[in-house]
C-alpha cells in the first residue's frame, strides 16, 4: 500500500520494480502503477526468458523486461535508454 501512497502524490517518471518480490501480484501491481498514471514501469525478474512471464509482464503495462543480473551491472545504462526511446538493448535480458 505504501508504493501506491507514494506513486499517487507524486507520479514518478520511472518505476524500477522488482517482479519476484511483490506481495501483491506483480501484473497486478504493474497495472495498478500504470492506471495511476506512471510514465514508465521497469520491471526486473529473473525469469525473462520463459514466454508466459515476459507476455504477461508486457500485457499488465510494463515498458521494459530487465534481466536481475542486468539491473546490478548496468542500470544507469538501461533507464537512459528508456528515457530517451531507445529499443531495448538484448544484453539486457540475458
Amino acid at each position: 500500500e505504501s508504493l501506491f501512497s507514494a506513486v499517487s502524490e507524486v507520479i514518478p517518471d520511472l518505476v524500477v520494480l522488482n517482479y519476484g518480490s511483490l506481495k501483491l501480484s506483480g501484473t497486478e501491481t504493474i497495472q495498478q502503477l500504470r492506471s495511476a498514471g506512471n510514465l514508465r514501469i521497469l520491471c526486473y525478474l529473473s525469469h525473462t526468458k520463459i514466454p508466459d512471464v515476459r507476455k504477461a509482464v508486457l500485457e499488465a503495462g510494463a515498458d521494459r523486461i530487465v534481466a536481475n543480473s542486468a539491473i546490478s551491472m548496468r542500470l544507469r545504462h538501461i533507464v537512459e535508454r528508456l528515457m530517451q526511446g531507445h529499443d531495448p538493448d538484448p544484453a539486457d535480458e540475458e
